[in-house]
């Protein structure tokens, strides 16, 4: 992690003045905002908080959902941690005492963008992006799990610039020699601000699915295309799944991204590899379609690298997926593929899209009142693919005139044959839950 000493941040970003704060104090935390390690906070012994502000501007750009300004809670946010150093601004001392510590500026989230600043140029190592529709998370996993721990992921919900520049700003450090990371699409903007913040050493297109239609400029499918091919723009190098019909119809000509004869973007690309076939020696953890490219795109990263086959292939044998987004599972005495990610009606296309002889589906929950309203009812296109298709009662509504299985509990897959090889999906399930359980599959 991180550590920059109070000379050095004053030669990082204007200091006014300061308070109650020692002349040789290192700041081994910046508290920007709450990320998944922020219980690392706990064990740090000089934590600089920095009180942020989002503000209507902010909203506009769709990064963020609601307005925030910490700066009107400063007072109480000292009181319930007196231990820490406060950045503020001028207008702000008169609401704090002597005791508390903090450091004045002229504004706090100009601070914070030059903290920024300064820790991606001292960084010397190899920024990788990915984007696609479906499978970034994993991808991006697979790609840390075959490079080692020399390579850094930033994970979160939503990567918005916030959440970036905090993790970068404490964690990103030259013992790593990657910084793994993926690119979501909801403003056709924030795929720009990947690269150009960051002009990745290499950029991955995954995939691209109907996703995120209707938001902001996104009307059509070609749209998502095109605004996810600029993260070429200022990437060095590219690779880009061929197989996809979608990203098929992207080229580079010129120092240009072309959507077929349509120019899109100048962009910084002298090497772009384009993935035709997926990797036939691969043994997925999970025998689909999207897992196989999601390994093969990671092989050919660990490849572009330099690492020799013998040691991408050690890797990826044992590697998992991450974050929970799918799993194998044991249910009444059954291994299962459990997926309890947001529901979506692309995920469980992929989903269903394996190379398993007999399987069968069980839909336990679906999320409802997400960010993107999904039209359940396009979910029978991939019943198919399935032997059977079981759903809990009260999601019957979806799926009308159509062949399912309703169950009120799960004590069914007891009767279910052991070469069959049941898929379980529960949307959204760890945000509710920490651990697997039937008990938990039961609710709603």
């Amino acid at each position: 992690m991180n550590k920059i000493t109070l000379e050095e941040l004053g030669n990082i970003t204007p200091i006014l003045s300061l308070n109650n704060v020692k002349p040789n104090t290192e700041f081994d935390y910046f508290r920007i905002v709450k990320y998944n390690d922020d219980k690392v906070i706990k064990t740090k012994e000089h934590v600089l908080y920095f009180p942020i502000t989002i503000a209507s501007k902010d909203l506009k750009t769709g990064w963020y959902t609601k307005e925030l300004d910490l700066k009107q809670y400063i007072v109480n946010i000292a009181n319930n941690n007196p231990e820490y150093t406060y950045v503020i601004e001028p207008d702000m001392v008169k609401q704090l005492n002597n005791k508390v510590s903090y450091i004045v500026v002229n504004n706090i989230m100009d601070s914070i963008e030059d903290l920024f600043k300064y820790v991606l140029a001292q960084y010397k190592g190899k920024v990788i992006c990915v984007t696609g529709s479906v499978g970034k998370t994993t991808t991006v996993g697979f790609i840390k799990q075959v490079l080692g721990n020399k390579c850094l992921r930033i994970y979160s919900k939503r990567i918005t610039p916030l959440v970036l520049k905090c993790f970068c700003i404490n964690y990103l450090t030259n013992e790593y020699d990657y910084l793994a990371l993926e690119a979501s699409l909801w403003y056709k903007e924030h795929i720009t601000y990947f690269s150009k913040t960051l002009k990745p050493d290499l950029s991955i297109l995954l995939d691209v699915f109907e996703e995120h239609i209707g938001v902001g400029d996104i009307k059509t499918i070609s749209d998502i295309t095109k605004f996810k091919s600029l993260l070429l723009q200022y990437s060095k190098n590219a690779i880009i799944n061929g197989l996809d019909k979608e990203i098929a119809k992207l080229s580079i000509k010129d120092k240009y991204v072309y959507y077929n004869k349509e120019k899109v973007v100048k962009t910084d690309v002298n090497n772009l590899i384009v993935l035709n076939e997926l990797n036939k020696e691969i043994k997925p953890y999970i025998n689909t379609n999207l897992t196989v490219l999601e390994e093969t795109i990671a092989y050919m990263v660990g490849e572009f690298y330099n690492l020799s086959k013998k040691v991408i292939m050690n890797r990826l044998n044992r590697a998992i997926p991450v974050e929970k987004r799918i799993k194998k599972e044991t249910l009444l005495g059954h291994q299962i593929i459990f997926d309890g990610d947001v529901s979506g009606v692309a995920r469980l296309d992929n989903l269903s899209n394996h190379f398993y002889k007999k399987s069968c589906l069980i839909i336990c929950n679906l999320t409802e009142n997400g960010e993107e309203d999904e039209p359940y009812e396009k979910l029978v296109k991939v019943f198919p693919n399935f032997n059977k298709i079981y759903v809990r009662r009260g999601l019957e509504k979806y799926f009308k005139n159509y062949d399912i299985e309703l169950f009120d509990n799960l004590s069914f897959v007891n009767k279910i044959e052991n070469d069959m090889m049941i898929f379980v999906h529960y949307g959204s399930y760890y945000r509710k839950y920490h651990n697997f359980s039937k008990n938990n599959l039961e609710k709603r």
